[in-house]
């Protein structure tokens, strides 16, 4: 014999308003992250140059020295010019072009006629790539605020303007240029101090600091 009995429904309500409350909460959850995530500065896509345009700030390890500008066995093929030097000296740091000799404000580096890396000598910011009918491609990197190093000379680059770099960092491939074509494949490098011209052999192995 089946007996018929009434059930009370106190339990189905609370389990409805339990149920309620908690879809208000994940509503509410969803509502407040899409506001924070609509109101988040978005940088533009596929856009390389928005992270560098952050200008994040160059800091050097303590101990960082001058490095020289390739990781290769490249020789000395034109000195860079400084009237305290030897006469032998000299006569190997000037270009001739079109008829005119003058002095070379840089160094160039070659290696027996082969392309090679050209590679940050110190960590810092490229401020400048361009490329020039004469000169080749260039790429400069400024270290603290008064240190400049332009390499020159390149067949390609593999920077870009605000970009990074860090010590040994690969920033292109030496190149010919018109300006030097008697030089062939080369990479030449001037250094800038407060826009004074330094001879970059000279401060391999030195601290930025103590470059003058």
């Amino acid at each position: 014999m089946y007996m018929y009995e009434k059930k009370s429904t106190k339990g189905k309500a609370a389990a409805v308003i339990l149920m309620t409350m908690i879809l208000i909460l994940i509503s509410g959850f969803f509502i407040a992250n899409s506001t924070l995530f609509n109101n988040r500065p978005v940088l533009p896509v596929n856009q390389p140059d928005a992270v560098a345009s952050l200008h994040i700030p160059v800091v050097l390890p303590a101990d960082e020295t001058v490095a020289a500008p390739f990781a290769i066995n490249a020789k000395e093929v034109l000195h860079f010019f400084e009237k305290t030097k030897s006469e032998d000296v000299l006569a190997q740091a000037v270009t001739e072009f079109e008829g005119v000799y003058r002095p070379n404000q840089g160094l160039d580096y070659a290696y027996d006629g082969k392309v090679f890396e050209a590679t940050a000598m110190l960590g810092g910011t490229v401020t400048e790539v361009k490329e020039d009918a004469m000169f080749g491609k260039s790429v400069t990197v400024k270290t603290g605020e008064d240190l400049e190093i332009t390499y020159q000379s390149l067949s390609q680059v593999s920077v870009k303007k605000d970009q990074v770099v860090n010590q040994n960092d690969v920033l292109g491939l030496a190149g010919e240029n018109i300006y030097n074509k008697d030089l062939g494949i080369h990479l030449h490098v001037v250094v800038q101090k407060d826009g004074k011209l330094i001879d970059p052999a000279t401060i391999i192995g030195m601290k930025p600091a103590e470059i003058k």
